[in-house]
């Protein structure tokens, strides 16, 4: 591996319960423009390689989140009584 991509590094935490699932991914290097990430429900959601794991996770997460800089994407599930 070259650098920049040599030094960086990503941190992953969970906490789960018998009710909720949340996750926080955070990652060094450029954030990511929540504007690039196409609407799940639009047509051609799944059309762009590099946005299609963020376009599944708002469509099957019950929240999709990141942070202020881009840089951290928080998520979760909740059970529901039907789950």
């Amino acid at each position: 591996m070259t650098q920049p991509y040599q030094a960086r590094t990503v941190r992953v935490a969970a906490k789960m319960s018998s009710t909720r699932a949340q996750f926080a991914i955070n990652f060094d290097g450029p954030g990511i423009d929540p504007a690039s990430i196409p609407d799940p429900n639009a047509a051609y959601a799944l059309d762009r390689i590099g946005n299609r794991g963020l376009v599944l996770l708002q469509a099957f997460m019950d929240e999709f989140e990141f942070d202020e800089a881009s840089k951290t994407i928080k998520f979760a599930k909740v059970r529901t009584d039907a789950s």
